[in-house]
């Protein structure tokens, strides 16, 4: 699947601050639309959505994107 950003969360670096890591600032009107696109996904992955922080290459800015992989389901053999 494509990158998909979540748009509707902007991640900020807090330098000044050793033990925070990033700071998220939500639009909850747009998470709130984005969270009802994805039910189907969350529903099959037993209520989880999985959204990473990333840093770019040259570390001056940080977002977020949807991460859509779930392990696969074990199949028993005989």
């Amino acid at each position: 699947m494509a990158k998909e950003f979540v748009d509707s969360i902007v991640a900020k670096d807090v330098p000044q601050l050793d033990w925070v890591k990033a700071k998220l600032n939500i639009k909850v009107s747009e998470f709130s639309e984005f969270l009802k696109g994805k039910a189907d996904f969350i529903e099959s992955n037993k209520g989880w959505l999985t959204i990473n922080v990333l840093s770019s290459k040259d570390r001056t800015k940080v977002y977020c994107q949807f991460d859509d992989w779930q392990p696969k389901e074990e199949v028993e053999e005989y």
